[in-house]
């Protein structure tokens, strides 16, 4: 005999697509509302409540490092104005208040904060400003890189504890621009950046520029970051456009500024 209530395979067909799709869509909200990230400057101010001071371009970075200089010739026209923008306001703000420390920090690693950093100082050093640009990342210090410094030890810690020259860490790699640089990683970095010779270092460097830029490790490491905050008078943020999830920039920056 032919059961009366036999499973019709439509029935079964439809229902199977109906009950994947609710799951698929359940699993895209969650990931939506998991992955949620910045994609318009609009997005950052409605959340954290602060301005955005400019929005710089992708571009070919490769090609900005074999240039030398934001203001070559190769750089792309939109990127070398969006640094100048961005470094006007900057000068402005600093010069009104007298600001002469600026911390620069993001989220995680890869948002191209050092790049900034690195262009920020040249552009405020071509514009005849006194710039000194210092590594803030002790436990993955990056900038020798992006100044092409190959084959020589520049060791912070022993400098900063007077174990070597300040000279050892220090290149000037454009006129009006000096770096401080760290070329070995170190163990406890939270602790040398406490110390009071750092304090002392740090405000030497600034009596001696017009301007001072530390370029901070990321906020996911957030000891770090608190520690040279004090050293600092103003904070720029750096956040990358699709990257960084959004509940994860907002902790960071109320760590921040609480």
């Amino acid at each position: 005999q032919t059961p009366n209530n036999s499973p019709s395979i439509l029935v079964c067909a439809v229902s199977g697509v109906f009950c994947s799709a609710v799951v698929g869509l359940i699993c895209s909200l969650l990931q939506l509302n998991y992955m949620r990230t910045v994609r318009k400057p609009e997005d950052l101010e409605d959340q954290v409540n602060m301005p955005c001071l400019g929005i710089v371009p992708v571009t070919d970075h490769k090609q900005a490092e074999r240039s030398g200089a934001v203001s070559h010739t190769r750089a792309q026209g939109e990127f070398r104005e969006s640094i100048r923008g961005i470094a006007r306001k900057l000068e402005q703000a600093m010069d009104e208040s007298g600001k002469k420390i600026l911390l620069v920090t993001g989220t995680i690693p890869g948002e191209g904060k050092t790049t900034l950093c690195r262009h920020l100082a040249q552009t405020l050093a071509e514009w005849g400003k006194q710039v000194c640009l210092l590594d803030g990342d002790l436990r993955k210090p990056s900038v020798y890189r992006h100044f092409n410094i190959r084959g020589r030890s520049m060791p912070f810690q022993q400098a900063l504890l007077g174990q070597v020259s300040v000279d050892c860490v220090t290149d000037k790699p454009r006129q009006n621009l000096y770096l401080i640089a760290n070329t070995e990683p170190v163990t406890e970095p939270t602790v040398l950046l406490d110390i009071p010779e750092m304090e002392q270092f740090i405000a030497s460097l600034a009596e001696n520029s017009d301007y001072l830029i530390i370029d901070a490790p990321p906020c996911d490491t957030m000891s770090d970051v608190t520690v040279l905050q004090r050293y600092a008078d103003a904070v720029l943020y750096v956040v990358r456009q699709d990257y960084a999830q959004l509940r994860k920039i907002i902790e960071a920056v109320e760590g921040l500024f609480e």
